[in-house]
């Protein structure tokens, strides 16, 4: 049997080992070895808390330029193995006369929740002050219901009780896909690792994502839309692109740490253009918590009713004197 000392000894040894492996996989393999190996570190990682700064850009080249130029969302994301926790701050619609409230979403398993306050702050917004606790939410499927759908969240593909393992086969199947794109494509400026696909890589990437969702026994959204897509998207993707004019590039890169991402899309196709840019930046680990004070739909309904109700008494008792 062996010693304290000698079980010491041996895990340490091998803990050297591991770092020594992982430090020469890291510091001295090619750009498209250490994206791969980024790209593994950040799927499988569990306990993750991230800032990120979404930026979307959409314009019509024409004369009365209709444009989608600074949709931003930014928030946070906190996950670990059964929870999700996010936020999101929504601006650039308000030309368009949409102003969205902060909104705030927990993912548990096969439940997705939305924080209240989105509802209390759009009802404040039309000048019905109605307050309530931080705390409240509100389960989205029981929105559903209440506006006479029989849809659930996991037909609808937002949700999957199954979500942690079609991830790990969608994450193989993208990486399996990844190591066969051109040496190329994948480069290495200090600690930044970075892959920039053409169209057709893109196309390639896409359809084998779909194909992975739609074989998959964890997928439980319509995998009729998805036999159909798959069909469809190769032709109708060479249709779009097919000027030598038409353009679309994606660059994903990865930081030092496993949640520094970003994630660029530049197109144009036609008379449209546009860009996507996404931002992440790991912060210290906040863990996500299942909400506890969950109210029905029908409550809200109910709070809504009696606020528009005491307002409007209150424009008329108003207009009375």
């Amino acid at each position: 049997m062996l010693s304290h000392k000698q079980k010491l000894l041996i895990g340490g040894g091998c803990a050297a080992m591991i770092a020594v492996v992982t430090a020469t996989l890291v510091f001295t393999s090619s750009p498209k070895t250490q994206f791969l190996w980024r790209l593994q570190q950040a799927s499988q990682e569990k306990r993750l808390t991230q800032d990120y700064d979404l930026q979307v850009g959409l314009t019509k080249q024409t004369p009365d330029r209709t444009p989608l130029d600074t949709l931003s969302v930014t928030g946070q994301i906190s996950t670990d193995d059964k929870t999700s926790d996010m936020t999101a701050q929504i601006s650039g619609l308000e030309d368009l006369g949409y102003a969205i409230p902060k909104l705030h979403f927990v993912m548990n398993r096969d439940k997705l929740y939305l924080n209240a306050n989105a509802i209390y702050g759009y009802l404040a917004r039309l000048g019905l002050n109605e307050t309530r606790p931080d705390t409240e939410f509100v389960e989205l499927g029981d929105l559903l219901r209440l506006f006479g759908t029989n849809e659930t969240l996991q037909q609808s593909g937002l949700t999957s009780s199954h979500s942690e393992k079609l991830q790990k086969e969608v994450s193989k199947t993208v990486g399996d896909y990844l190591k066969t794109v051109r040496s190329t494509a994948f480069t290495k400026d200090k600690d930044v690792v970075a892959m920039k696909l053409t169209k057709h890589e893109i196309k390639g990437l896409v359809l084998t994502i779909v194909k992975t969702l739609n074989k998959s026994n964890y997928y439980e959204g319509d995998k009729d839309q998805l036999k159909e897509l798959a069909k469809k998207l190769p032709h109708d993707f060479d249709r779009v692109l097919d000027n030598a004019s038409d353009r679309i590039d994606v660059t994903i890169s990865f930081g030092k740490k496993v949640g520094d991402a970003h994630i660029k899309a530049v197109y144009k196709v036609d008379i449209w253009s546009g860009h996507l840019d996404l931002n992440t930046k790991q912060r210290a680990y906040k863990a996500p918590v299942v909400p506890k004070n969950v109210v029905s739909a029908t409550h809200l309904r109910d709070v809504v009713t009696k606020a528009m109700s005491e307002t409007y008494k209150t424009h008329t008792n108003k207009l009375d004197h």
